[in-house]
């Protein structure tokens, strides 16, 4: 099974990601992330307290995954996000 990873910093500025199973759909949720972090950061309106992402990668990290039981894709993520 094919995961992909997305590595950003969140609002609070924690190191975060999320898995899609879908390269496609990866790159989509970059795309927008990436446009929307641009236009509050272009906004001469904004009073600094809009939320954002920063950091996104570029592009999505494959990860392969030889399982498809719900309990190893779990305990993947896990592993990856250092929540093991």
């Amino acid at each position: 099974m094919k995961i992909y990873q997305v590595s950003y910093d969140s609002f609070e500025g924690h190191n975060t990601e999320i898995f899609f199973c879908n390269k496609a759909e990866a790159k989509k949720w970059i795309r927008e992330q990436q446009k929307c972090a641009q236009e509050v950061l272009n906004d001469p309106d904004d009073d600094g307290c809009t939320a954002f992402f920063q950091n996104i990668c570029d592009e999505p990290t494959l990860l392969h995954l030889k399982s498809t039981k719900k309990r190893d894709i779990v305990d993947f993520i896990n592993f990856h996000t250092e929540k093991a």
